[in-house]
């Protein structure tokens, strides 16, 4: 996954309306402005209810969810596309607090 994939990854969902946080080491990169290491997926934060229309929004971009990945939903969706990036989905359930 390369900072391209990323700011890829991040317009697609951005259009489709769908609101993430980006999670993981890609996270701490974006704290620290720089890229401190390869990495082989993208975390990413979002909100449960935002998940269909993500997985959707992605499609073009021909990320396909990755049933062998384990665990798997609920815990996290993975989605992987024939270049074999990698998106690991965290759906979130948001509350009152």
């Amino acid at each position: 996954m390369t900072e391209s994939d990323v700011i890829a990854v991040l317009d697609v969902l951005d259009g489709a309306g769908v609101d993430v946080w980006i999670d993981g080491g890609w996270g701490v990169d974006a704290l620290l402005g720089r890229t401190t290491r390869q990495h082989p997926d993208l975390d990413l934060a979002l909100d449960r209810r935002s998940l269909t229309a993500a997985e959707a929004a992605l499609v073009p971009l021909r990320f396909q969810l990755d049933r062998s990945a384990l665990p798997g939903p609920p815990a996290r969706v993975v989605l992987v596309d024939p270049a074999r990036r990698r998106l690991d989905l965290h759906a979130l359930v948001f509350d009152g607090d």
